[in-house]
């Protein structure tokens, strides 16, 4: 239920003032019932036109109720400054208390009905959540709508003090800041310096590996997500800890680096999926690669594509010499060490194992390609579940680079 405010009251005589200089004009009871500033969501409406025209005439009574009444338009430069527009209109009160207040405004997307572990974060006790649907046979309801819970999101997410705190920078944050000037600014980049792939890690994000997209099956089971991590976190242990990786590592005073998790997939498929992989090299190209050139970043996803893909999992595999070819001093050929020496890799974080569990259960890649491959068993088709994740992927990591998702997830960091 919704009640009528003083900002309510407030918001209609203001308009009616402004009424109230204009002739043959019915009261504006009905707009500021559905509306709070008016006269800002009119466009179309006869109040509206009677009133450019009679500013156009010069009529100064006209001039003179507008600028005395200015809570009929959005203040702009409170807006800009991300401040409260508080509550002038009881049912959009209503809806917002429905839709962003109650925790929705930190919602990336909409709680599973089914969820695989308990949520928390921004989704505890979210679980009967949804879509909300409005119906209104004013014009200037929808335009209202979407204006004002829009900013409402981003003022709760981007203008957000605890959000701005967590930041990794600092810079001035302001709603119509548009292009280049908008905070936060998109994270999940690629960035290459020289022949260097600074950003390579976030690529753990993008691969769809298919040794931990089969070690754990999802379940409608009631699990709190730490015992579930730890579970995986196990199992993990116990496969990479056949991978010797110290014959990859050149800097060993180096430690956590996180690159260490993309790696370690790439080195477990190729361990483990070796038919797989060749598989899917040799169907590359038959999958549609339209939308990867039309990205914005396409020169640089393309280098990233090549080094991680081509490079490192497509990798020639060690040929095996014989005995007598290695009493003789040969030593097997392995292509991807070489790669692997050129990036000067460190030490991997101690708790690398946690990092792949976490990997296993919610990398938007792994999560797709265990998707996609339940739904297609024909082997000769494994190709779409493979690069159809990589795609379903990147599309996530754009999505984590719009600024309101990026302030939604500092908000909730932890350290």
């Amino acid at each position: 239920m919704f009640w009528i405010t003083p900002e309510d009251i407030k918001t209609f005589i203001a308009a009616d003032s402004v009424a109230s200089q204009l002739k043959d004009v019915q009261s504006p009871i009905e707009y500021c019932k559905s509306s709070p500033f008016p006269f800002s969501f009119m466009e179309g409406y006869q109040l509206q036109r009677l009133t450019q025209r009679e500013i156009a005439a010069g009529n100064i009574e006209v001039r003179k109720a507008l600028k005395n009444n200015k809570r009929t338009f959005l203040p702009i430069e409170v807006m800009d400054n991300y401040g409260d527009l508080m509550r002038s209109n009881a049912k959009l009160s209503y809806l917002l208390d429905e839709t962003l207040y109650n925790g929705g405004s930190d919602l990336l997307w909409i709680p599973p009905s089914l969820p695989y572990y308990q949520l928390d974060g921004a989704f505890k006790s979210k679980e009967c959540f949804s879509k909300t649907l409005v119906f209104s046979s004013w014009v200037m309801v929808p335009k209202m709508i979407a204006a004002l819970t829009s900013y409402e999101c981003e003022r709760l997410t981007i203008g957000d003090k605890k959000a701005i705190e967590n930041a990794e920078e600092r810079s001035e944050r302001k709603y119509f800041q548009t292009g280049s000037d908008c905070h936060p600014k998109a994270r999940l980049r690629f960035r290459k310096e020289s022949d260097n792939f600074s950003t390579l890690s976030s690529y753990a994000l993008l691969y769809p590996c298919l040794t931990l997209s089969e070690l754990w099956k999802p379940n409608a089971k009631d699990q709190n997500l730490t015992e579930l991590i730890g579970e995986i976190e196990e199992k993990i242990k116990s496969i990479i800890n056949s991978i010797n990786i110290n014959e990859f590592i050149t800097e060993p005073s180096k430690s956590d680096d996180d690159r260490w998790a993309l790696i370690l997939m790439i080195l477990l498929d190729r361990k483990n999926k070796k038919e797989v992989l060749s598989k899917l090299r040799e169907s590359e190209d038959s999958y549609n690669w339209e939308w990867f050139y039309k990205d914005e970043e396409t020169s640089l996803a393309n280098d990233y594509y090549e080094k991680v893909f081509g490079e490192m999992l497509f990798a020639n595999f060690p040929v095996n010499l014989s005995a007598s070819m290695l009493a003789m001093g040969g030593k097997e050929e392995n292509p991807i060490k070489n790669v692997l020496l050129q990036l000067k890799l460190g030490k991997p974080p101690a708790d690398i194992a946690k990092q792949l569990a976490y990997l296993t259960v919610a990398s938007p890649s792994i999560c797709a390609c265990r998707l996609l491959s339940s739904l297609e068993n024909k082997s000769e088709l494994l190709y779409l579940s493979f690069y159809g994740a990589f795609q379903i992927a990147d599309s996530f990591r754009k999505f984590f680079n719009v600024s309101e998702n990026i302030a939604t997830i500092d908000k909730f960091r932890q350290f």
